[in-house]
């Protein structure tokens, strides 16, 4: 005796027990075999557990992944790719820089599919950013203070600063510095984007904080008496690049460049 009978598995998921004896013309019924089957319509929920920073500055991510019921198999899609089966932990390698999706969906022992996949997205930035001064102290500053403004070619940049070739530490724009030292100083700053990429040649500002005044010194001048209207001083100073102010007769003092000259003069002390 052989046959092949339909049936539908009705009511709610669960264990199954199927029952089957034959019988034959003479009434004659034999021996009844069991077995049982588990019917299991309800879809699988997949969960990523793990995956890359977002942003990363990794080519190559791993992302780790599980489902709500056991013996579920995998498939994943990269960036809305085909689905293939796939495994905990999947690993992607070589990803260009910018936006990326991976969808992960379980299907379990039944053949129940994932209706929803799981999703993640997630951006590659392998570039680091620049920083740029855009506030400075002069070249040349009688202050002992500094203030220092700064931003970065890419948002939400970090900033870490050194001060003098010493240790970078953490700073924001703007970034103050006091009691300075006489003599020449540097500040050098790099910034660090959300994607840890941090900038490899910082940018660097060089000034010198000069407290000792100059001295002048005329070294050419009239005769102390002279018959002329006209005369001329010459003048130098102890400090390169210094400009000159000068002042005739308890008149204001005004810009002057040597060799300065008065005409017109009239007679007596000058």
């Amino acid at each position: 005796y052989a046959s092949v009978v339909p049936f539908v598995l009705g009511g709610s998921d669960g264990m199954k027990i199927i029952h089957v004896w034959f019988k034959d013309a003479a009434d004659t019924v034999s021996k009844a075999a069991r077995d049982s089957i588990i019917l299991d319509t309800t879809p699988p929920d997949t969960i990523i557990t793990s995956a890359p920073a977002n942003p990363s500055n990794t080519t190559t991510v791993n992302v780790l992944f599980r489902s709500t019921e056991p013996g579920t198999v995998f498939q994943c899609s990269l960036d809305s790719g085909a689905y293939a089966v796939c495994a905990s932990p999947h690993s992607y390698l070589g990803l260009v820089e910018g936006p990326h999706t991976i969808d992960v969906k379980a299907v379990d022992t039944a053949g129940n599919i994932d209706p929803v996949p799981e999703r993640y997205m997630w951006s590659v930035d392998t570039t680091p950013p620049e920083s740029m001064i855009t506030g400075r102290p002069f070249d040349f500053t009688n202050s002992m203070e500094a203030d220092f403004l700064f931003t970065s070619t890419e948002p939400s940049s970090t900033f870490r600063c050194s001060l003098d070739s010493g240790a970078y530490a953490p700073c924001n724009s703007p970034q103050s510095y006091s009691g300075l030292a006489e003599g020449h100083h540097t500040i050098d700053v790099r910034a660090i984007d959300a994607a840890g990429n941090i900038e490899p040649i910082p940018v660097r500002v060089v000034w010198t904080i000069d407290l000792t005044p100059p001295n002048t010194a005329i070294t050419g001048q009239p005769p102390y008496t002279t018959n002329s209207t006209t005369d001329s001083f010459i003048f130098s100073s102890t400090k390169a690049g210094s400009t000159f102010q000068c002042q005739l007769d308890d008149n204001v003092y005004a810009k002057c460049s040597p060799p300065h000259s008065y005409a017109g003069l009239a007679a007596g002390p000058h």
